[in-house]
């Protein structure tokens, strides 16, 4: 999953944190739970919450709480189950669906419940609160492992941005940029989960298997996560190999640098329309292992990243001139070709929250504009004729696409709506919407022409970013979908754990 337009790869982190021990789980009642470290923060009446990306899902919440912790996390919740509005739960607040937020829910930030718990240097499995950020989980790693030669570290996490919660990665099944990987729950040991009974219920593959099914990839819809186990791997230096290519030589590309053992890899494409490489034309980047890693800083000097400043100009020129900025970005990242990094630290971003600002400024537009992320899922094999549709689409409908990369995935055989129901090479698409109901109109017109044609080759696509599917295309993409909503409704008949998009897909399948 991104969530930018043009990403940097290759960020050192380099501050530490101490070791925290996760909280054991409080009494069963409310009234025996340990008691906050400082009161939880509630906005004391209806407060607006919004998303930071698209910002085009602002949404009145009828409180927001801030628990401190794990124990207050489950106290705070027992107390609000007999609320009417429902329970919404957010943590790094990119979805863009409105799956963290219900209108005149009592809304938990999870942004404070973050410690980490011991590492287990044997099993390489880490246990954290769900609302650890992936920069503070690796540099607690950092930390616990001073002198390993080899030490353990994250999998995979989502690219374009860090300020992303375990939680919500959980909640959304995410995925990153590895080549043989499945999507995280293939790095779920484990899960602790607050039912709208106000019970918590250990969930793994041997325990409670179908909430754990459930719960990974269900989107908050069946209860509160309050502490997961997450498995590692050592940490290896990989050699970026930088490659300017077009995508029909991809399918070749790919299974060279499989069969060569690279771990992870993408192929970025010009969005520039008026040129001959509009959605053929990329560069391919792999990262090859070549040994392993300690905790010494990685290779390449700094000044060979892209820094913020460059990143706003690019993002920037991507809006006023594709052609220009692709060509700019490409000759970048040829000048990475060779570097070396931490296997974990190449999968680290920039992100610019304000980057909204910057293109107001350099458009002058009085209108205000966002990028809005759709994801989508092909089998390999039909990448080239997917790209030959949708090049002549977009410039038939003149849509305004920013950025676009492709990586790709392994079968999810375990959670109970799974995306990658086979390989696929997963296509991102960044258009630029206005916040005008013209505006809009036109990006749902677009997204969903784009999942039709993904449909149409047996593929999906994710439901994280956007609402604007109808009922024919989740069917098509989730042939279990209705099946889940009608599973959550015996699970939480008062509908405890909801959002304005549980609300939309209830409505759309007419089981409110």
């Amino acid at each position: 999953m991104r969530s930018a337009a043009y990403g940097w790869h290759g960020v050192c982190v380099s501050s530490v944190v101490k070791t925290t021990h996760l909280q054991k789980r409080p009494p069963a009642g409310p009234s025996g739970s340990t008691p906050s470290p400082r009161p939880a923060i509630a906005a004391g009446g209806p407060a607006w919450v919004n998303d930071v990306h698209s910002r085009l899902t602002p949404t009145r919440v009828g409180t927001v709480l801030r628990p401190t912790g794990r124990a207050d996390l489950v106290r705070l919740v027992r107390r609000s189950l007999s609320g009417t509005g429902g329970i919404s739960v957010a943590g790094g607040r990119h979805a863009m669906g409105s799956q963290p937020f219900g209108t005149g829910s009592i809304h938990f930030d999870l942004t404070d419940v973050a410690a980490v718990g011991d590492l287990d240097s044997r099993s390489g499995i880490v246990e954290v609160e769900p609302g650890v950020m992936w920069p503070k989980l690796m540099r607690h790693l950092d930390e616990r492992q001073p002198s390993a030669p080899a030490p353990w570290c994250i999998v995979q996490k989502q690219t374009g941005a860090d300020d992303l919660t375990l939680g919500g990665a959980l909640a959304s099944n995410i995925h990153g940029r590895g080549l043989r990987f499945s999507p995280l729950v293939q790095d779920i040991e484990s899960f602790t989960l607050l039912t709208a009974s106000g019970d918590e219920i250990d969930c793994s593959r041997t325990v409670n298997p179908d909430w754990f099914r459930r719960t990974i990839g269900g989107y908050g819809l069946f209860g509160m996560v309050t502490s997961l186990r997450l498995r590692l791997m050592r940490r290896t230096t990989v050699r970026r190999e930088v490659t300017e290519t077009t995508v029909d030589r991809i399918p070749r590309l790919l299974e060279s640098a499989m069969d060569g053992g690279c771990l992870y890899g993408d192929f970025q494409f010009s969005t520039a329309p008026e040129t001959d490489g509009f959605l053929r034309a990329g560069v391919f980047s792999v990262y090859r292992p070549v040994g392993l890693h300690g905790n010494q800083r990685s290779h390449g000097a700094p000044g060979e990243f892209l820094t913020a400043r460059r990143w706003a100009e690019l993002i920037t020129l991507a809006h006023l001139d594709k052609a220009r900025a692709f060509r700019t970005y490409v000759d970048h990242y040829r000048t990475t070709d060779g570097q070396q990094y931490p296997s974990d630290r190449q999968q680290l971003s920039t992100y610019l929250p304000d980057y909204h600002q910057v293109l107001a400024r350099a458009r002058g537009a009085g209108v205000k504009q966002s990028l809005v992320i759709t994801e989508l899922y092909v089998p390999p094999e039909r990448l080239v004729d997917f790209f030959d549709d949708v090049r002549a689409d977009m410039r038939r409908h003149e849509t305004d696409l920013i950025y676009g990369v492709v990586r790709w995935i392994e079968p999810d055989r375990e959670t109970f709506l799974p995306w990658a129901t086979g390989r696929r090479a997963c296509l991102v698409f960044n258009l630029n919407v206005r916040h005008t109901r013209e505006g809009r109109a036109r990006a749902a017109a677009d997204f969903r022409r784009l999942i039709d044609r993904a449909l149409d080759r047996g593929g999906a696509y994710y439901l994280t970013y956007h609402r604007h599917a109808t009922r024919r295309q989740v069917e098509a993409a989730y042939p279990r979908f209705a099946e889940m909503l009608r599973d959550k409704e015996r699970r939480d008949p008062r509908n405890t754990w909801s959002s304005d998009w549980y609300r939309h897909y209830r409505r759309l399948f007419d089981t409110a």
